[in-house]
């Protein structure tokens, strides 16, 4: 995918839909990104949903994380938090960083069938910091503002809780 690296997007475009045609989620993902932002394609919020739905479907944690933020905010799709939430658990579960912070916000705000719970939202924020995810520092802080210190005592513990269950789940190859 020469082509995309060199920025000739419209070529890679080409390149990158014969592979997705085969089933390759990685180029379906790339789609999806290259009709969300219009590089090389005509910007087509429902193409990239729909290219991102085919590699969120095969697993690929990014593309369900870009799912779930086209449906937080309604971009090829009616607004709907709950398929937003639904989507970045996928993701989440699988260790994206992105989709953890996300869904720290949405129980934070609590909106649209998305409970507001201040526990799950300090638990993600947690380990989406852990993550790399630099804000979700200052959203963490945020939320902890309003929350006892039983609360958090509990977030640390669902944070354990669910640091022990994928170290279980993604053990290190020896």
């Amino acid at each position: 995918m020469k082509s995309y690296v060199s920025q000739d997007y419209a070529k890679a475009a080409q390149s990158f839909v014969k592979a997705a045609e085969r089933g390759d989620a990685s180029a379906q993902f790339v789609l999806g990104n290259m009709y969300e932002n219009g590089e090389g394609v005509k910007q087509d919020y429902q193409q990239a949903m729909s290219w991102y739905r085919k590699a969120a479907e095969l697993g690929n944690a990014s593309a369900q994380s870009n799912l779930g933020t086209m449906y937080e905010h309604g971009e090829g799709a009616v607004k709907d938090l709950r398929q937003a939430m639904s989507w970045y658990l996928k993701a989440a579960m699988q260790g994206n960083a992105q989709a953890q912070s996300n869904l720290g916000v949405l129980y934070a705000k609590g909106e649209g069938g998305v409970p507001h719970d201040y526990i799950e939202a300090d638990k993600w924020f947690r380990i989406a910091e852990s993550g790399g995810i630099e804000k979700a520092k200052e959203q963490r802080d945020f939320v902890e503002r309003f929350m006892t210190s039983a609360q958090l005592d509990e977030a640390q513990r669902r944070v354990r809780d669910w640091a022990s269950e994928w170290i279980k789940a993604h053990p290190i190859a020896r």
